[in-house]
């Protein structure tokens, strides 16, 4: 029988000094996500990609599945392999596929959508209240995004569709926020981490050996054992280490704090972008604004 879960007083609980220096930590390593990904296609496909990531953050949580503390909590293998799944598995996929289209400087920009939707899906699904400032903000959040996703489509015919998939992945990473801060804040964040990752990123390994060429591109491609280290990168800093960070400052903040690390991530993605030879315009700071604009207004 699933034991219940008591109601968390985290939820309006002031961030300390710990959780804002892993707020930005947390920052840093995910603003840096899309240069490696951008890196690790290369040579990989997109598919190859997510199931390098996932399959390597399992073989890195993979020894900790032994520990009587992750044991116990396995018996709510459920509801951690539905966070895995929609929080990780699904964006995974969709971010490479994104940016076979669109720059990395772009997709980090969209990634800031995250926080507005975690509130969007509070509201439908857990829910939380609301004002209408709230609600001004995440529509001109959404405007922004969609501004954006038009600035990419005018390079690109395909940019808007393919910056669609950035939105479902946030879309994605919104439901596990609330999912993990409503039923399985009881559970350490190593835990959570350790099962859903293993739950998940195993069957990624067996769809990358079975169902696709990576070791003859690994073998035969110029970049492949480069763009490789890069997704070894990705997997161990931007997923493995920073879920447990983002796990963690869920637990002791609030949801909307913790999904409120895509204030700074488009800073950093953009950053990269740039030293990586992107073309950023006035108007890409633009759609960048209004969906900062739209977080703060919708902020707790």
């Amino acid at each position: 029988m699933t034991q219940k879960i008591p109601p968390s007083n985290s939820e309006n609980k002031a961030p300390t000094l710990i959780g804002w220096v892993a707020l930005i930590l947390l920052s840093i390593i995910w603003g840096s996500s899309y240069i490696l990904i951008k890196k690790g296609l290369q040579a990989y496909s997109p598919v190859q990609v997510a199931c390098l990531r996932l399959g390597i953050t399992a073989l890195v949580f993979t020894p900790l599945l032994f520990t009587r503390k992750v044991y116990v909590h396995f018996k709510r293998w459920k509801t951690l392999f539905l966070v895995g799944a929609i929080g990780s598995l699904l964006p995974a996929f969709l971010f490479p596929a994104a940016q076979t289209k669109i720059s990395s400087g772009a997709a980090g920009i969209l990634s800031s959508l995250t926080p507005l939707l975690t509130f969007v899906v509070g509201i439908i699904a857990f829910q939380q209240k609301t004002t209408a400032a709230k609600v001004f903000g995440v529509i001109l959040g959404i405007l922004g995004a969609s501004y954006l996703m038009h600035l990419e489509n005018t390079v690109n015919f395909e940019g808007f569709q393919y910056g669609f998939l950035i939105v479902i992945a946030c879309l994605g990473y919104a439901v596990s926020t609330n999912l993990i801060k409503k039923s399985l804040s009881d559970i350490p964040s190593l835990a959570i981490s350790a099962i859903s990752f293993a739950l998940v990123g195993w069957i990624a390994l067996i769809i990358l050996v079975s169902f696709t060429d990576f070791t003859t591109v690994l073998v035969a491609h110029e970049k492949g054992l480069t763009s490789l280290g890069y997704i070894a990168t990705l997997a161990i800093s931007s997923t493995a280490l920073a879920s447990v960070v983002y796990f963690k400052l869920i637990k002791e903040t609030s949801a909307l704090f913790a999904a409120s690390v895509s204030y700074l991530t488009p800073v950093i993605a953009v950053s990269w972008g740039l030293l990586d030879g992107e073309v950023l315009s006035i108007l890409h700071i633009l759609g960048m604004a209004l969906i900062l604009a739209g977080i703060y207004l919708s902020k707790d």
